[in-house]
């Protein structure tokens, strides 16, 4: 399988292959056909309701990711404030 075509299209090191256009644009659909297709000649399947499409913000693996930057999930940061302060040591060793 060639990979070039696919590696033109989308962006190095980076796993889901996230894309942010400020619009929905007609290279934008050709080059989402590409990846599509390539998946297909692989014989990889997608589950559709794991594809999220033209999306303005995701979040992957605790990281909130947009055309703003990359920044903390806030759900984790909001889980990690309201943790218990430990109150002894046999609490203190277990964090």
């Amino acid at each position: 399988m060639d990979y070039r075509k696919l590696n033109e299209v989308t962006t190095l090191y980076v796993f889901p292959l996230p894309r942010f256009d400020n619009s929905l644009d007609l290279e934008l659909l050709q080059n989402l056909a590409m990846v599509f297709n390539r998946f297909h000649q692989a014989g990889l399947q997608l589950k559709p309701t794991m594809c999220h499409l033209v999306r303005k913000e995701i979040t992957y693996l605790g990281i909130a990711i947009s055309d703003y930057g990359v920044v903390a999930d806030p759900k984790k940061v909001d889980a990690v404030r309201a943790f218990p302060v430990p109150t002894d040591w046999k609490h203190l060793s277990s964090f």
